[in-house]
C-alpha cells in the first residue's frame, strides 16, 4: 500500500448536488495523493465503494500516484 494515498468515503443526502448536479450513488469517494485531491467517484452501495478504495489504496502500478 502506497503511504502518500489516503480517501474520504462521505455518505450523501438524497438530492444533494456535487459539481452542481446530481450524481448517481449516494456513496462518494476522494481519493487523496499527498494529501491533494486527485480524484474520486460515485457508488451505489458501501461494498462497491469498499471496493473502490482497496484498489486504489492498493495499486502499485502507480506508485507515485
Amino acid at each position: 500500500m502506497n503511504p502518500n494515498k489516503s480517501v474520504r468515503i462521505d455518505i450523501l443526502k438524497v438530492g444533494v448536488e456535487v459539481f452542481s448536479t446530481t450524481n448517481h450513488g449516494q456513496i462518494m469517494v476522494t481519493e487523496f495523493y499527498n494529501k491533494e485531491e486527485m480524484g474520486g467517484g460515485f457508488f451505489d452501495t458501501l461494498e462497491e465503494a469498499y471496493k473502490h478504495v482497496e484498489e486504489y489504496l492498493n495499486d502499485e502500478e502507480n506508485k507515485d500516484c
